[in-house]
């Protein structure tokens, strides 16, 4: 078993990421472990007073997309501004950034290149599920388009726009009814 440990500087706690081939071996009290398999994350074990957020910062380490939103951005980087976390984020394995302000737009980051786009302006009437039905149009996108791993440097900012234009209009029609899978639309429904 290889453990590699990082320190997350605003709590103080570390991070042991171990290597596993079996999902019922544990580690001590004290540790966060995080299984990983074939550089996907499997599962974790949740320990101590900071678990959540040290499970998030090492999953941003074997991730390729990382979608972020304004409200989790402090507590897990202990930055207010995105430019300023960026090299938090975009670490290990994590190729592109995604970051959604709600009514304020989406902002999608690579090492090179960047994009923004605004929501269309919509009366909410119920944001449950919100977050996962904008990550999910997000990555149907890239699906459709045949996106790999290798490609997720050289991301276009006119396909990142493109992507997170269509999330976002995915989202505020789903915003607009209650529930959150029940109110994702169809594809006909998003044409």
């Amino acid at each position: 078993m290889k453990n590699e440990v990082y320190e997350w500087e605003n709590k103080g706690e570390n991070v042991i990421l171990q290597y596993k081939n079996t999902p019922d071996e544990t580690c001590g009290d004290s540790c966060h472990q995080v299984g990983i398999q074939s550089g996907v994350f499997t599962e974790a074990y949740y320990n101590g007073p900071f678990a959540g957020v040290t499970v998030v910062i090492a999953v941003t380490i074997v991730v390729y997309k990382l979608k972020i939103s304004d409200e989790e951005l402090e507590f897990i980087t202990g930055e207010t501004d995105i430019k300023t976390a960026l090299p938090k984020l975009l670490q290990g394995n994590t190729k592109v950034v995604i970051y959604t302000r709600g009514a304020d737009g989406a902002e999608c980051y690579t090492e090179h290149h960047s994009a923004f786009s605004p929501t269309e302006k919509v009366t909410a009437v119920d944001t449950t599920g919100a977050g996962d039905g904008f990550i999910g149009a997000f990555l149907f996108c890239m699906a459709r388009d045949g996106v790999t791993v290798e490609d997720l440097s050289d991301l276009s900012s006119e396909k990142m726009t493109q992507y997170l234009t269509f999330a976002n209009k995915f989202c505020g029609r789903s915003v607009t009814k209650h529930g959150a899978i029940a109110s994702y639309p169809s594809l006909a429904e998003m044409e």
